[in-house]
C-alpha cells in the first residue's frame, strides 16, 4: 500500500509541476513552438508523393492548425483589433485575413479526391508558402505588438487562455 501512495503522490507532484510550467509559459513561446510543428508537417506533406500519406498529413495539419488559428484569433488578434492604435488594429485584421486564406486552402485540399495529383501538390505548396509568410510576419511584427501591449504576466495568462480556447475548437 505504501508504494501505491508514493506513486499517487509522485503523480500529483508531476501534474502540479506541469500546471506550474504552463502557467509560467509566455504565449509567444507556445505560438513559436506550434508554428515549428505545423511547418514540419506542411513540409512533409508537400514532399510526400503518396496520396494516402498526403491525406493523413492533411488531417494532422488540420488537427494542429485549426485550433491554433481560432484560439490565436480570440486571444491574440482580437485584443489588437480593439486597440486604439491603428497599426495594432491593422496587424490584427491582417492576421485574421491570412487565417481565412489558410482555412480556404485546407478546405480546397480536403475536397481534392486524388491526393496524389498535381492539383493537390500545387495547392499544398501554396498553403505551406502562405503559412511560412504568415508565421514570418507574425513572429516579426505581431510578437513585437504583443510584447509592447502586454506584460509578461499578461502573456502568461494569454497562454492559459489560448490553450483553453484550443480545446473548444471542433475540426470538421
Amino acid at each position: 500500500m505504501h508504494i501505491v501512495d508514493a506513486a499517487k503522490n509522485k503523480a500529483k507532484k508531476v501534474m502540479a509541476d506541469v500546471e506550474e510550467n504552463i502557467a509560467e509559459t509566455d504565449i509567444l513561446h507556445t505560438l513559436k513552438t506550434e508554428h515549428r510543428e505545423v511547418a514540419a508537417l506542411l513540409k512533409e506533406m508537400v514532399e510526400a508523393e503518396n496520396g494516402a500519406s498526403r491525406k493523413k498529413l492533411l488531417g494532422q495539419i488540420k488537427a494542429a492548425l485549426i485550433p491554433h488559428l481560432r484560439a490565436e484569433e480570440k486571444v491574440v488578434y482580437q485584443p489588437l483589433i480593439v486597440d486604439r492604435d491603428k497599426g495594432l488594429r491593422t496587424d490584427g485584421f491582417e492576421g485574421e485575413a491570412e487565417h481565412r486564406l489558410a482555412d480556404r486552402l485546407m478546405d480546397e485540399l480536403s475536397a481534392i479526391e486524388n491526393a496524389a495529383s498535381p492539383e493537390f501538390a500545387g495547392t499544398a505548396k501554396v498553403l505551406m508558402e502562405m503559412i511560412e509568410h504568415h508565421v514570418k510576419e507574425e513572429e516579426d511584427d505581431i510578437f513585437d505588438d504583443v510584447k509592447e501591449k502586454f506584460s509578461k504576466a499578461e502573456r502568461f495568462e494569454m497562454n492559459e487562455a489560448f490553450l483553453a480556447e484550443k480545446t473548444k475548437v471542433s475540426i470538421s
